[in-house]
């Protein structure tokens, strides 16, 4: 990307020191550090928790701390990350005087406003939308709410304000209705408001009404900005409607390496279309191997073994690698790593005869296993279903329903996206075992409870 001189943005570095994170390569993600510094990107609130939590979780606590300090703004997320990783690294008595920090900090908040209403700005629509835009990002939407109700003359920034507000809290249902509030008030939609109502229509599954909003921002000249080109990509792919995806993200006068179009095809069976974007990111960025291995697996799953065989020789040829798929559990202080089909445990056996009443007892609830995720060439169905149950996943989750003691959550972590199957499985084995599991991945956490998942069914 870098010698594409494709600039970065508040997007990618997070991701690139995320990733620095996870491979434990504090010196790279140092210098991805001084290059969002360089780029004035530093004081943004994600940008500077994704530094934050790297250093903390490479075990560079002083530049941590004073990561941290630098911060301008704090949100709910840096907070998490602060207190996560003191409990992480068994500072017990650091994380409660940071959740007190925190807890002063909303408090500080709070004195600010009562400051305010007795200074007689309580009527200042500038200072109103500042104190809108830190209650929202403290979590508190109900303070939130109730700024925005008492503003008497809302302005653009207002409106915005509390859409963002309601969309960062996942209150999207709200959201929409802001929206057509707004829309009734007869305020004029920008960018920014309208990227962002189509971001909770994507969430709410809400086609109609982004059909709506796509409409608007035609008619407001917005359509080719590049966040609204996102947003609609991402809305109409979760809605299913991956014709319009394809249009949109065909209109877009410029396209990012938000991989949206690519995750639409991969999620829908659009093995034609995933392959024509494909060769667009590959494009774009030629070395990396999450575009080849997503695209070979596409076609795996699709039954064209030809083309996967071509993808992964293409691989070989220039010297792209496969990572190898990791899960890893930690339990009493202790972190247990599992491969696909991994059999050296000590508690192979017991691994074993868990996955066995599973898979029992998931057939009964009415659990079919998607063959179609199995990426090799087999012939009988049942050599395919016992391909994918033994997913590395699905064995770290074994082992931590016998070494962990009963009702509690179980987190695995995963170096690869989790597969669609995996998906499933566990979403129907967190009802059986009534327990709450989180698997996070390289991109997301997934929480599953009671057979639903936090993302929807779209990772």
């Amino acid at each position: 990307m870098r010698r594409e001189c494709v600039p970065p943005n508040d997007f990618t570095f997070p991701c690139v020191i995320k990733a620095s994170s996870s491979l434990q390569i504090p010196v790279t993600g140092k210098q991805v550090h001084a290059l969002a510094l360089k780029g004035g990107m530093i004081s943004d609130v994600f940008v500077g928790c994704s530094a934050f939590d790297m250093y903390s979780k490479t075990g560079l606590l002083v530049d941590a701390r004073k990561m941290f300090d630098e911060v301008p703004h704090r949100n709910l997320a840096t907070w998490n990350a602060y207190i996560s990783n003191d409990v992480l690294d068994g500072k017990s008595l650091d994380a409660i005087g940071a959740f007190k920090e925190f807890l002063c900090s909303l408090e500080l908040g709070r004195q600010l406003h009562g400051f305010v209403i007795r200074s007689g700005y309580r009527d200042n629509v500038s200072v109103l939308n500042g104190l809108l835009d830190f209650y929202g990002k403290c979590g508190h939407i109900v303070s939130a709410g109730m700024v925005f109700s008492r503003i008497g003359w809302r302005n653009v920034v207002s409106w915005c304000s509390m859409l963002a507000a309601l969309v960062q809290n996942h209150e999207e249902e709200r959201a929409c209705m802001v929206f057509m509030r707004a829309r009734e008030e007869g305020v004029e939609p920008m960018d920014f408001m309208i990227s962002s109502v189509i971001s909770a229509c994507a969430e709410l599954g809400g086609l109609e009404l982004g059909r709506t909003v796509h409409a608007l921002a035609v008619k407001a000249c917005v359509e080719d900005n590049i966040f609204v080109g996102s947003a609609l990509v991402d809305m109409y792919g979760k809605c299913g409607s991956i014709d319009n995806a394809e249009q949109v993200f065909g209109e877009m006068p410029q396209r990012n390496l938000s991989g949206a179009l690519f995750g639409d095809c991969r999620m829908h069976g659009k093995p034609k279309l995933g392959k024509i974007v494909a060769e667009k990111l590959f494009e774009l960025d030629p070395g990396d191997s999450g575009n080849h291995v997503i695209l070979s697996n596409m076609l795996a799953s699709a039954g064209r073994w030809e083309d996967t065989t071509l993808i992964r020789k293409e691989m070989k040829e220039i010297g792209i690698k496969k990572n190898v798929g990791y899960s890893w559990i930690s339990v009493k202080n202790k972190v247990h790593v599992f491969q696909a089909k991994d059999n050296s445990h000590e508690k192979n056996f017991e691994i074993q005869a868990m996955l066995d009443k599973l898979r029992g007892e998931m057939k009964k609830a009415g659990y079919v296993p998607d063959t179609n995720l199995s990426l090799f060439d087999l012939e009988e169905e049942e050599e395919k279903a016992s391909e994918v149950w033994y997913h590395s996943e699905k064995i770290a989750l074994a082992f931590g329903l016998i070494a962990l003691p009963p009702g509690g959550p179980i987190q695995i972590t995963k170096n690869l996206r989790i597969c669609g199957d995996c998906h499933s499985a566990i979403k129907f084995i967190s009802r059986i075992v009534g327990r709450e599991i989180i698997v996070r991945h390289n991109n997301h956490f997934h929480r599953f409870k009671d057979g639903w998942c936090s993302c929807k069914d779209y990772w």
